[in-house]
């Protein structure tokens, strides 16, 4: 008993310690406002983490405007996430964001990804972020969203687990 129960705590922490993306009903800038296309983000990306969830990617342009569609080529056995996401860069605040959304075949899920983003040629860095000091499901608009980055931005855990992106040839 004592042992499940170490189990059972080990667990909770364990998965209270990974990181995940900062996941709300809205997004932080509407696709609308995305930053324009940019065409040497299309292609295949291989997570430099051969340990990351989803370790390999394809992007490719969608044909709304400044989409990208995301599709998971390659992830870990306990991966049990969504296949497909629209995707889209915005500028807030002097920093790029990537937003995703989760999109099935009935069309995109009510549910958005925020993280961090740097891209360079043929890299991108993605960065989970933290909102410590936000509830995530209190945020119903942008402005709200954009407000709880600006109250957590200072904070020492803002930011979290980065994952390296390469371009494959």
């Amino acid at each position: 008993m004592k042992n499940n129960l170490y189990l059972l705590l080990l667990t909770m922490i364990t998965f209270l310690l990974a990181g995940c993306p900062v996941e709300t009903s809205v997004p932080l800038i509407s696709r609308s406002q995305a930053l324009s296309m940019d065409e040497s983000i299309v292609g295949v990306w291989k997570n430099a983490n051969s340990d990351a969830e989803i370790q390999e990617m394809r992007v490719t342009a969608s044909s709304a405007k400044n989409v990208y569609i995301l599709r998971v080529l390659k992830s870990s056995d306990g991966y049990w996430g969504e296949e497909r996401f629209d995707a889209w860069f915005v500028s807030y605040d002097g920093y790029t964001y990537l937003i995703t959304q989760p999109h099935h075949d009935a069309g995109p899920a009510e549910k958005y990804y925020a993280h961090l983003a740097s891209i360079f040629p043929k890299k991108m860095l993605i960065t989970e972020f933290n909102l410590t000091s936000t509830d995530e499901s209190e945020i119903s608009n942008s402005e709200e969203f954009k407000e709880a980055i600006r109250k957590n931005f200072q904070n020492d855990d803002f930011l979290d687990t980065t994952e390296e992106w390469r371009k494959q040839p």
